[in-house]
């Protein structure tokens, strides 16, 4: 009879850690799909602040020629 209880708990621990298992695999899966949109976004944000200064660049450029050319006038 002892030998058929400590199975039955040996039994009942492995399925609850598979199903613990099971679970974190799960989570990381979600933690790595949520890295992965972070990374994404960050990327977009780096391309658009890129995109930004490249315009502010081109913007302070051209008001630097008119004031030139004002000031030739």
């Amino acid at each position: 009879m002892f030998g058929i209880k400590s199975r039955q708990k040996l039994a009942r621990a492995e399925m609850a850690l598979r199903e613990a298992m099971a679970q974190h695999q799960e989570y990381l899966g979600k933690l790595n799909t949520a890295l992965y949109e972070r990374d994404e976004y960050l990327r977009q944000r780096d391309i658009a602040l890129g995109e930004r200064n490249e315009f502010l660049r081109q913007r302070d450029e051209a008001l630097g020629e008119i004031e030139r050319l004002k000031r030739q006038a």
